[in-house]
């Protein structure tokens, strides 16, 4: 089986002025979404039917407005590339599916982790 792994930059540090990476393995199967990232692409299955809608990367998370005349409020969002959004309290029915990147001119740095992972830099 091969690994597939995604490069998570690290804020504020550097080695000899690149930027730092450490790298993470990620799922590249379908599962249900844990956690919001542009690293994955989500779907939403409808509890109703076997219909599944791509969503594309996640983008942000918002608010929006219903816009109902008497009854109007605020409600959370996620947004996504190839939908506009999805409300938050949808989020049961998301799925997610791991990009996984190349590491194409990732050097690693010898003996250095970051939250137990390997940290690299570009060349």
């Amino acid at each position: 089986m091969v690994t597939a792994y995604v490069y998570h930059k690290i804020a504020n540090i550097k080695h000899n002025g690149s930027d730092l990476y450490y790298q993470e393995p990620i799922d590249t199967t379908m599962q249900k979404a844990t956690k919001m990232t542009a690293k994955y692409n989500y779907f939403y299955k409808s509890p109703y039917n076997d219909i599944v809608q791509t969503l594309g990367q996640f983008t942000q998370q918002s608010k929006r407005s219903s816009n109902a005349r008497y009854n109007d409020y605020d409600y959370d969002v996620f947004e996504f590339t190839e939908y506009e959004y999805i409300a938050c309290s949808e989020k049961e029915n998301l799925y997610c599916m791991g990009i996984p990147e190349s590491g194409e001119n990732m050097v690693r740095v010898e003996g250095m982790f970051y939250l137990d992972f390997p940290v690299y830099y570009t060349k």
